[in-house]
């Protein structure tokens, strides 16, 4: 799918500088960035171009929450932009979204799925043939200069000993460029039934998903974007202490593969290496509108909130009633139960009566503040929303996530 406009174009300059204006990248770094690392910028979350934040611009969630969409669809998005002549984003999906082909790659004793959708060529490399230009692993594959990427270095796993002077590398195209993945085996090509990791396990980004392997193990699929991105951008860090170091791999991935990780299957681990997880506070969220939905949703996951969504005020009540709950928030106008008669149900069972509902609508008169009051809210606030004010006001009514950052935590609190 297809979306263009015949507008200016975006406008590259704009983005080096925002790109150090809010600490993403280093100066020095900004100005070697080529055209497609820098439009890969605009994809960060809370990254904007808008000179002011408006209804509509400005809160830098936009083609953030475009793209995790379609990564959590096994998709990708490019962009083309020309100066006075426009902008087109190609946005790509798979046609199923359940079964895929996918190339199995190993490294150490970890197994892992590829999408083919990404995959290139496969071929060796010379160790010699790997240099280092500004900070970056390159190499040239047939005349194109390729950026190098370690998945053993980047994930945290055991390091790959080349074979007689090669390296196995997986040419794929992520975010608008040629990288060369470096692996220790490519296994096979392969079908694969994609399965969901699960609430648990929701904010491991790095692998969208799994499959399961015929002797009953489990091969996390590569989210490949990601994982290029990430190195990307934690890059710069790594350049400026040594101009030789190679950026430490992402806090996630090195938690789930470090050594200790066989200790765990074998239940083994001792307790001080356990951390202790806290229990996170479940926000459900009432609104007919499928956008706000999303960009109220995001507000609160960005705040370390659990959010369960409904699309009026009988589904919440379902929600409500299969999980724990600890603040509702909800518009007024809804089909089948409103917000009203949803404030009505939840006072009036002894179940729900002391659960905390934040009144969020379009309905800005006094009529409206005081009817949803007198029925029971607990507060009040009228659409558009500010983010910084909306999480202001949920953590006055049910506290800071235990889920966020403690630096965070101070700076709302």
């Amino acid at each position: 799918m297809e979306v263009e406009d015949d507008g200016r174009g975006i406008d590259y300059e704009q983005i080096r500088k925002i790109a150090v204006d809010v600490g993403l990248v280093y100066p020095e770094a900004a100005l070697e960035l080529t055209q497609e690392e820098l439009l890969d910028l605009l994809f960060q979350p809370g990254f904007s171009t808008a000179p002011r934040t408006t209804e509509l611009a400005g809160r830098g969630v936009g083609l953030d929450v475009v793209r995790s969409n379609l990564v959590a669809l096994n998709g990708e998005i490019e962009v083309h932009t020309e100066p006075g002549r426009g902008t087109r984003f190609t946005l790509k999906v798979p046609l199923t979204l359940v079964i895929a082909q996918a190339l199995f790659v190993r490294c150490g004793n970890t197994m892992f799925a590829v999408p083919l959708t990404f995959i290139q060529e496969i071929r060796r490399v010379k160790v010699d043939q790997i240099e280092e230009v500004d900070g970056k692993m390159m190499t040239t594959v047939r005349d194109i200069p390729t950026e190098v990427l370690r998945v053993d270095v980047t994930l945290g796993l055991e390091p790959i000993v080349p074979a007689d002077g090669y390296y196995r590398m997986v040419i794929v195209s992520a975010t608008g460029r040629q990288v060369g993945l470096i692996v220790e085996d490519v296994v096979r090509k392969d079908e694969i039934v994609i399965k969901n990791l699960g609430d648990y396990l929701r904010k491991v980004k790095m692998f969208p998903g799994a499959t399961i392997a015929p002797d009953g193990s489990l091969i996390l699929l590569l989210d490949v974007n990601r994982l290029v991105s990430v190195e990307a951008i934690e890059r710069p860090a790594a350049v400026t202490t040594e101009r030789v170091a190679i950026a430490p791999p992402p806090p996630s991935a090195a938690r789930i593969f470090t050594p200790g990780a066989e200790a765990v299957a074998q239940g083994t681990i001792p307790q001080e290496a356990i951390d202790v997880v806290r229990e996170e506070k479940i926000v459900v969220l009432v609104d007919d509108s499928i956008s706000v939905r999303k960009f109220v949703g995001r507000m609160l996951e960005k705040a370390g909130y659990r959010v369960k969504l409904a699309a009026d005020g009988l589904e919440a009540l379902e929600v409500i009633a299969q999980t724990r709950c600890d603040l509702v928030v909800t518009d007024l106008e809804m089909p089948r139960t409103n917000g009203y008669e949803l404030l009505s149900h939840l006072r009036n069972d002894p179940h729900t009566r002391s659960i905390p509902v934040m009144v969020v609508t379009s309905r800005a008169g006094a009529k409206h503040r005081d009817r949803a009051m007198k029925e029971g809210a607990s507060a009040f606030l009228t659409k558009p929303v500010q983010e910084d004010h909306f999480i202001a006001a949920v953590g006055r009514l049910i506290g800071v996530s235990p889920a966020l950052p403690a630096a965070k935590a101070e700076a709302l609190q």
